[in-house]
């Protein structure tokens, strides 16, 4: 059976009501809403306590929904689809933090989903400064043997100001992950990420940090390391270190992309949305120049067969990946898109989770992930 579907647009919440009850989509099940901060996300929140159904969403630096103009990239709106799945097929929850470490949180919400399912599929949103992505990846995979797929992104924001959020039907939160899980037996998901960042320095060495938090490289302060490097004064370091985030090189010679998304100004240091571990081996790395984006089209050309078979597609494009090369990833979006007649969804996030070379779902700052979503014929 073909998973129905109906995609929503609004620039206030009201909008958004508006266009859920109105759909044309009859007795819809599921819903996702990526929103603008612009859009007050906890009245948006009070308001979709009155649908009967499960909504799931987070903040964005930009909603994706090519089709509706020639920009696929809408900015102070909101943009989301209705589904109708099976209920049986899924669970949607928030989990907060508050105490907790991110590696327990994981390991919460793994235990969680292997209640559910015998196989679940994962798809979360983070926010908040106090989450280490990568450590609550870990506590999933920690918690579920074998190799499970998780998808999704840290929720974004315009201004690095702003507070990022999470919410679900009447829940919002800014310390948070709101997770939608699936029912591996009735859903085909195909996973595609690239990341097209390339070295542009010396490697180094961090040689102090704690979990996301770097205080120094090669010795030196992160942020004086940074403004020396890149010949930027402090009051410029908040707008250019997501152009230039670090490639940290694992011990296997695999390397993975870390963007700063704040500043400990008291320590001088930076903070990541995931783990920086002491002593790792890092090159500040770019994505400007000739080439970078050019490549991602050959990628996604590689999965036109799930893109033309999928109902959905769900697409989480990295802040600073549109930012530096805004036209190259309209192009990617729109390519994406025409490849296939499903609707296209997503947000412009500060950082992605899908799939790596090695078929592992991990966290990576400043990437292009886009998830293809099939509904399996009920038996």
């Amino acid at each position: 059976m073909c998973l129905r579907t109906a995609t929503l647009y609004g620039e206030s919440p009201e909008d958004i009501m508006s266009g859920i009850s109105s759909s044309v989509l009859r007795n819809p099940t599921l819903g996702f809403v990526f929103s603008s901060i612009s859009l007050d996300i906890s009245d948006l929140s009070d308001q979709l306590s009155a649908i009967p159904f499960p909504i799931i969403g987070c903040s964005t630096a930009g909603g994706i929904l090519p089709g509706m103009n020639e920009n696929p990239i809408t900015e102070h709106s909101a943009v989301g689809c209705l589904l109708d799945p099976n209920p049986a097929a899924f669970q949607v929850q928030l989990f907060e933090l508050g105490d907790l470490s991110s590696f327990t949180l994981g390991e919460s919400i793994g235990k969680w989903g292997r209640e559910q399912f015998k196989n679940p599929i994962f798809f979360i949103f983070t926010s908040g400064l106090g989450t280490d992505v990568e450590q609550i990846l870990e506590g999933i995979h920690e918690s579920i043997p074998g190799q499970t797929r998780i998808f999704g992104g840290l929720a974004g924001r315009v201004d690095r100001q702003e507070i990022p959020y999470v919410f679900t039907n009447g829940s919002c939160s800014s310390e948070g992950v709101a997770v939608l899980l699936l029912d591996e037996s009735a859903f085909e998901i195909h996973g595609i990420m690239t990341s097209r960042w390339h070295p542009i320095g010396p490697e180094m060495i961090v040689t102090r940090s704690d979990h996301t938090k770097v205080y120094a490289i090669d010795d030196q302060p992160a942020v004086d390391f940074y403004s020396r490097f890149l010949q930027i004064t402090d009051q410029e370091i908040t707008d250019h270190t997501a152009a230039f985030p670090l490639m940290v090189k694992r011990k296997d010679g695999t390397e993975f992309i870390r963007s700063p998304i704040g500043v400990d100004w008291d320590h001088r240091a930076l903070i990541f949305g995931g783990s920086v571990t002491e002593g790792s081996v890092v090159r500040i790395a770019s994505s400007r120049y000739k080439g970078s984006y050019s490549s991602r089209t050959v990628d996604i050309s590689h999965s036109y067969k799930e893109i033309q078979n999928a109902h959905l597609l769900l697409l989480f494009s990295s802040l600073e990946g549109h930012n530096s090369s805004c036209s190259a990833v309209e192009d990617q979006i729109n390519t994406a898109y025409q490849a296939g007649t499903a609707p296209l969804i997503g947000f412009i996030s500060s950082a992605g989770i899908g799939v790596n070379d090695n078929d592992r779902c991990e966290f990576h700052s400043e990437n292009f992930s886009l998830v293809t979503l099939r509904q399996r014929r009920r038996r």
